[in-house]
């Protein structure tokens, strides 16, 4: 039991390389866990973050003004009229297009809009293929036609032109009002989607090679159409799915509450059987390990002397070009010494961190004390789970009101001393001299509204990470008040949880930024490379896409390295109140100084969450399909004798289980994370603090003093006694 090690670094780590990441931390005599006197912190990027949420309240104000939800959800006409809603066209809900072929150069499923062709309102959408140049082909240019041989109530026309007067009153013929596009040349048989008026033909099976008026529809036009069809027949199957998971509810909410007391379950347990759950998971590692690396070895074997009982022999693959190389000896050669490096590094590992991974486990109970000590800190992720909601939900408003912003379709033409060119104008008002009112586009968008969308977009990231973080630091200020309680629970704080968001909202929303705003930073460079690969996914230059590849590798790695040294710097803020740089910075120095140790705990703490969470997202998938399986049918949802609903698509609630289970389970393993690496910090700051003697006392828990091979010595009692 004599001296303690120089707790500096992992055991082993020289003098010189500790020096290099920092002095060890002080005893300090009155410190007993997160300081209460402390200052704000980060206050400039505080300040630029008020002046951010500022900026979005401006422009969703803006958007819900000047927005109109309406022209998003429902179809507008070449007035800008929507239809079904608009005063002018109450009655006419439905949007007919002039000329649909136009339209399948720009409509691209789920985007439905059309500037290319006339659209106006109608009451209900054509029953029969109508071709106006092939019904009067004799009459059209004739100015003297006999206005009562023909069907005017077949035309369709824009507002305010009644085809019967337009003939017989104002001298035009009917080739003038088809080539002044006063009236629709033909239409057709047509089916309502989305309040649209489609021809029937190109949303279903048929093969038309023509349109009515013998216009021929070309490849690139099918082509779009069939991307239409398929877009039709995905909707109906998500109409399906839904009305699956709507008619099931009960049993998915039934089946996500035990996946939540799995959870709970599987992390009480964590506190008797942390050993040999990580020892059983380690010992399978090296089974699958070891008999990978005799299976390649012994095939290689075979193929290379030419056995006839080789085991590649009997693969049966679709892909002949796949079959080749699995059938090749050097394949497995490589295979077997990829499996035997493997074994060996984690032979070697398990070795040298022996001891350490028995802390690992240590840590990992007493991360499951400290929740159980706080339950409370299991229900902790539903409130930043409600304010992510909440913020998610007025996110989507203010974009989509904003997205809904369209400039006036008529603007000022030629105008007068009495008017100015560009500004808006109603086409039904008349003007005075030369000026006009002119249609100049459907569905304007201005420039604006493009900024506005880019700062929403930035706003997505920033506030969910802003959230996510502050979750993150309410915890770690929690878990360091259970550890730095030297009698526990006795000594643990009152309301620990509350005491630390009331820290962290005080004191340190800058910092809580300024770490958000890093990550963001990294998603918003992220989703550009994803943008820009998406717009050139059809170069077929591979060193384009290879450097597409990296980049897009290289900042997930990133993302990754910077969401830890933020966990890290949170946990330094909630317990010592210092800016998130200097926070992050002794953080990383302190782990650098216990490598070894850091490394084997991560290593072994994320293995473990990992199994859990797949073990309850399978185990709820699993008994959902025994129980869901036996009612699926193809027939529309109705209840049988067993009171559970046949479905149309089985699976949906299955997968939707699944998910919720998984999210469940990383809400509740989330916590468990943040105590394993809040208290990790704790203990390594325990070891360079104190060395067990009466004046300096372990904080840490009997179970890791014994395995360091330390305790803390008892005060010498008198003589007398």
């Amino acid at each position: 039991m004599g001296k303690r090690r120089n707790s500096d670094a992992s055991d082993d780590e020289p003098k010189e390389k500790v020096k290099y990441y920092g002095e060890p931390k002080k005893y300090d005599p009155t410190f007993d866990g997160p300081i209460s006197n402390r200052s704000c912190t980060d206050i400039i990027c505080c300040f630029v973050f008020v002046l951010f949420l500022a900026g979005l309240g401006v422009i969703s104000a803006i958007g819900f003004q000047r927005g109109n939800v309406e022209t998003l959800i429902y179809p507008t006409d070449y007035q800008g009229q929507v239809c079904g809603m608009s005063d002018n066209v109450a009655e006419k809900p439905y949007l007919f297009f002039f000329d649909y072929l136009e339209c399948l150069n720009e409509v691209k499923p789920p985007k439905f809009d059309c500037t290319t062709s006339l659209q106006v309102c109608v009451d209900e959408c054509p029953k029969e293929n109508y071709a106006i140049e092939a019904r009067y082909s004799n009459e059209l240019d004739d100015p003297n036609v006999d206005v009562d041989s023909i069907v005017w109530d077949d035309f369709i026309c824009i507002y305010g032109i009644n085809a019967k007067e337009e003939v017989s009153t104002n001298g035009s013929t009917i080739k003038d009002l088809l080539v002044e596009n006063k009236c629709a040349n033909f239409y057709t048989k047509s089916d309502v989607f989305t309040s649209r008026c489609y021809p029937e033909f190109l949303v279903s099976d048929t093969e038309n090679d023509t349109t009515p008026n013998n216009r021929k529809i070309t490849e690139e036009d099918r082509a779009v159409a069939y991307d239409l069809l398929n877009f039709l027949q995905k909707y109906e199957r998500f109409n399906s799915t839904v009305e699956d998971l709507k008619a099931t509810w009960p049993y998915m909410v039934a089946g996500i509450t035990i996946s939540m007391f799995a959870s709970l379950l599987y992390i009480v347990l964590m506190r008797w059987i942390a050993a040999i759950m990580v020892w059983s998971s380690i010992v399978l590692v090296f089974a699958l390990l070891g008999y990978g690396t005799y299976f390649c070895w012994n095939e290689r074997n075979c193929i290379k002397n030419n056995d006839a009982d080789c085991t590649s022999d009997t693969f049966s693959l679709d892909y002949e070009e796949v079959a080749s190389y699995v059938k090749m000896e050097r394949t497995w050669y490589i295979a077997a010494i990829i499996m035997s490096t493997m074994l060996a590094i984690l032979t070697l590992i398990m070795l040298f961190l022996f001891k350490r991974i028995r802390i690992a486990i240590a840590l990992i109970k007493e991360a499951s004390r400290a929740v159980s000590s706080m339950l409370c800190s299991l229900l902790w992720p539903v409130i930043p789970f409600i304010m992510q909601l909440a913020f998610l939900t007025f996110w989507a408003f203010s974009v989509i009101f904003i997205a809904s912003i369209v400039e006036p379709p008529y603007q000022i033409a030629n105008s007068t001393d009495e008017y100015t060119d560009g500004a808006s104008c109603e086409p039904t008002i008349p003007l005075n001299g030369t000026t006009e009112c002119i249609l100049i586009g459907y569905n304007i968008v201005p420039n604006y509204v493009y900024w506005f969308e880019a700062y929403n977009l930035v706003a997505l990231f920033w506030i969910l990470n802003f959230i996510s973080a502050l979750g993150e630091i309410t915890l770690a200020g929690a878990f360091a008040s259970y550890y730095w309680a030297f009698t526990k629970p006795d000594d643990i704080k009152n309301l620990p949880l509350l005491r630390s968001f009331w820290r962290s909202i005080r004191y340190h929303i800058g910092s809580i930024a300024f770490g958000s705003l890093i990550i963001t930073i990294i998603q918003l460079i992220r989703v550009a490379i994803q943008y820009v690969e998406d717009q050139v996914s059809n170069a077929e230059n591979f060193f384009t896409k290879f450097i597409f590849k990296c980049c897009k590798c290289c900042f997930w790695c990133l993302e990754k390295i910077m969401r830890f040294i933020n966990r890290n710097a949170y946990i330094e803020i909630a317990v010592y109140g210092k800016n998130f740089c200097t926070s992050a910075k002794n953080a990383f120095f302190l782990l650098m100084r216990n490598i070894a140790r850091a490394t084997a705990l991560n290593g072994i703490s994320s293995f473990m969450l990992f199994v859990g969470k797949i073990v309850i997202t399978l185990g709820t998938a699993f008994g959902a399909s025994v129980f869901f399986r036996n009612y699926s049918s193809t027939s529309p949802i109705d209840v049988d004798s067993t009171g559970v609903p046949a479905m149309t698509y089985f699976w949906a609630p299955i997968l939707f289980m699944a998910l919720a289970a998984y999210i469940v389970a990383n809400s509740f393993f989330g916590v468990y994370d943040m105590a394993i690496d809040t208290l990790f910090l704790c203990f390594l700051e325990d070891l360079e603090r104190h060395d067990g003697t009466p004046e300096k006392p372990y904080y840490m828990s009997k179970q890791l003093m014994d395995i360091l091979g330390v305790k803390n010595k008892k005060k010498k009692k008198g003589c007398c006694h």
